[in-house]
């Protein structure tokens, strides 16, 4: 169960990286919509994503819960697409 403290946190996290980005350059877009999303992470959520010219960051965040009720390909399939996409970087936030 997700506690609005665990909630709390989790928005305070991502403000931080969103700055942390910002600060070394990236342009961030945080819960980004679905049709601004590249074809090959359409069918995830990503919590925020980072782009700059060297490369890109994805974070999506998830409750301990919710991975063990994913399908075991969830993770490695997305970190795979990205890989496969020429992306550097993947951050799995868990609450």
């Amino acid at each position: 169960m997700i506690t609005t403290q665990t909630v709390k946190q989790t928005n305070e996290r991502l403000l931080e990286l969103v700055k942390k980005y910002r600060n070394q350059g990236y342009k961030v877009t945080l819960h980004p919509n679905t049709e601004d999303l590249p074809d090959f992470l359409r069918e995830y959520s990503p919590a925020l994503i980072a782009h700059r010219g060297d490369g890109s960051i994805v974070v999506e965040v998830k409750s301990r819960s919710s991975l063990s009720s994913l399908p075991s390909e969830y993770l490695s399939g997305l970190a795979n697409n990205l890989f496969c996409y020429g992306q550097p970087c993947f951050y799995v936030l868990l609450l």
